[in-house]
């Protein structure tokens, strides 16, 4: 009986040991899995900002590009106009699609109905 006990009492050290280990590897894991979600967070949040970075660069180019026009004294600006006045005043001529020609039978039938 007294080597049941011991057998026992070291099956049970064992499965003491093992859950340790176990409960080691989970905190470990649970560890590694907050390190990555926040990883992945920051990752979004650089995307996110490099976006918003390109989109500040163009809207300030666009905006010294406006500035530049609108510094132009007003005599380059007139020239600037002038062609689009001459533009819109140009006549565009546009002929008329001409008629479908119709086969002697439609005519035929056509006059037909007239009568």
């Amino acid at each position: 009986m007294a080597t049941q006990i011991e057998d026992l009492r070291a099956r049970k050290e064992r499965l003491k040991d093992e859950l340790q280990v176990e409960e080691q590897k989970e905190k470990s894991l649970q560890e590694d899995v907050e390190i990555l979600e926040e990883k992945i967070e920051i990752r979004d949040l650089e995307k996110k900002l490099e976006a918003e970075r390109e989109s500040v660069r163009q809207l300030e180019s666009r905006k010294s590009d406006l500035q530049d026009r609108w510094n132009l004294p007003a005599q380059d600006t007139k020239k600037d106009e002038e062609p689009k006045e001459q533009s819109s005043q140009m006549m565009i001529n546009v002929e008329p699609a001409p008629e479908p020609v119709q086969s002697e039978e439609q005519n035929v039938q056509k006059k037909r109905h007239f009568f």
